[in-house]
């Protein structure tokens, strides 16, 4: 759950800013696990009014523990612990008794100051983490390129592409023109807040359009479909996605390893400037409180959500190849999608017949994506699935496909 703007509640020695989900006492920071961070989060937004336990399942996030994940009370003792609360006098939560309830009873105020917090910011880990990164950058990069017998045919997915390959790069384009550009990097780092920021100056460049990609874009695309209605959008970056492949780790603790993991899937989360060591010391015990956040394969293979996917290399399973593919197939219909919504909702007479033209394709890649291959192993189908629900893509299609309909009308 998060707010629109970057409010802070406060509440006896406590403040919760539900944005970043994090919680301070005093100067400190709190750790939470995501399911009592989720559970805090709808009781502080909701103070005084009596949340049923069905009411407050509804909010802890898909990474909470299995075992105890409908039971309200077990999870309401383990806030009461954080918080330093009592049951039978209580300050904070107090229970419902018949109908099975609970009422935050402190006062909350709203305020947007944020904390002074008193931060020894030194990083938690000595030894270096290994990070392959495989950046994910999608653009329109016009039909007739699509055409150029220069590119490599190749099926992703079960979908028509052409690849245009470089050194540690290369361009994917498919028939309605709209692609990705994949850059791979192999990177040491010091701490997961080194990387965060090092992936975040890559993103700006890259937006910004003076990344070596966008340059080499500008060239490769130089009087190339100036007549396409569509060409305003040519070569330039929608957004980065990334993959992010742990190639090593310095942890023994399999719960630490898993979620450093999971830090690799939501990095942004440690943009938070001289707060970010002490948060990644906090989420490396704790986890992501991230409702979003979505396991694949088995054994812990990874986590995937809006932001990034990340997995460890050892116990891959030799998923990479299908897991970049998809997600370069994935990522170039989202963007086909989100701009075809965006034209077709301002009304723009010029270019929607050229959307309306790309409908059949959208359909299609839509449907090869959700009905991959039926000899895929158990592990690649939890990973289809976590990507299809964390890019919310059934969404972004269903948009296009109605405002199509409903122009024809």
């Amino acid at each position: 759950m998060s707010t629109e703007n970057s409010l802070y509640y406060e509440f006896g020695d406590f403040l919760l800013e539900p944005n970043t989900q994090i919680l301070y006492r005093g100067k400190d920071l709190v750790p939470i696990r995501a399911s009592e961070l989720a559970m805090l989060t709808a009781f502080v937004l909701n103070p005084g009014k009596v949340l049923t336990a069905t009411e407050l399942i509804s909010h802890i996030s898909r990474d909470a523990d299995n075992r105890h994940l409908r039971n309200a009370s077990y999870h309401v003792a383990r806030l009461r612990k954080i918080l330093g609360d009592d049951a039978i006098a209580p300050r904070y939560i107090k229970t419902i008794h018949g109908i099975n309830s609970y009422r935050f009873i402190a006062l909350v105020r709203v305020t947007e100051t944020a904390p002074v917090v008193d931060v020894q910011d030194e990083p938690r880990n000595t030894q270096e983490i290994a990070i392959t990164t495989h950046l994910l950058v999608p653009m329109f990069f016009g039909p007739t390129l699509f055409n150029n017998p220069s590119g490599t045919s190749k099926k992703l997915c079960g979908i028509e592409c052409k690849v245009f390959e470089f050194e540690s790069s290369g361009m994917y384009v498919f028939p309605t023109g709209f692609g990705v550009w994949r850059n791979t990097v192999t990177e040491p780092f010091k701490t997961f807040s080194d990387f965060s920021k090092w992936r975040h100056d890559v993103y700006k460049t890259i937006l910004a359009g003076k990344h070596v990609l966008t340059i080499r874009t500008r060239a490769f695309l130089r009087g190339i479909d100036t007549d396409n209605p569509l060409s305003p959008l040519l070569g330039k970056p929608g957004y980065v996605f990334s993959l992010n492949i742990a190639e090593r780790l310095p942890f023994r603790n399999r719960d630490t390893t898993r979620n450093a993991l999971q830090i690799l899937a939501c990095p942004s989360t440690l943009n938070v400037g001289g707060k970010s060591h002490e948060i990644e010391n906090i989420l490396l015990e704790t986890g992501i409180p991230v409702k979003d956040l979505l396991q694949f394969g088995v054994g812990d293979v990874g986590f995937a959500s809006w932001d990034s996917v990340s997995y460890l290399r050892p116990f891959n399973g030799g998923v990479e190849p299908k897991l970049l593919h998809f997600e370069i197939a994935l990522q170039s219909l989202w963007w086909t999608a989100k701009c075809a919504s965006e034209i077709m909702l301002a009304r723009d007479h010029e270019k929607i017949p050229t959307v309306r033209k790309m409908i059949p394709a959208i359909r299609q890649q839509f449907s090869r994506l959700k009905n991959i291959e039926a000899n895929e192993t158990p592990s690649e189908r939890t990973m289809i699935e976590a990507l299809l629900t964390s890019s919310r893509i059934e969404l972004i299609v269903s948009e296009v496909i109605e405002l199509a309909k409903e122009l024809n009308e």
